[in-house]
């Protein structure tokens, strides 16, 4: 009985870890997904924004430079925000 009464125990332990695990990871694609749309629509909008400064021809070579390592570091902030999230996915999963 008492052993019984132990594994009950046991098993809803384990049941409640598992959900909070999961309940985690949905959080953090629910993130991943969020990061994701974020940097689409930051990289097109820095894509844009080259795109009009361009054809207003307004800009020197070394302002398009700037406006280019700009869209870099916007997109290279979402990868790693991406990565960071899908580390963190994997690393909850494999637990």
């Amino acid at each position: 009985m008492e052993d019984e009464k132990k594994n009950r125990s046991k098993v809803a332990a384990a049941g409640q870890k598992r959900k909070v695990l999961s309940d985690e990871v949905s959080e953090l694609k629910v993130k991943r997904k969020a990061l994701q749309t974020d940097a689409e629509a930051l990289s097109a909008a820095a894509d844009d924004f080259s795109d009009q400064a361009e054809k207003l021809q307004k800009l020197t070579l070394w302002q398009k430079q700037t406006v280019c390592d700009e869209q870099q570091e916007t997109k290279q902030r979402a990868c790693t925000y991406l990565q960071a999230a899908a580390e963190a996915s994997f690393y909850i999963c494999h637990q």
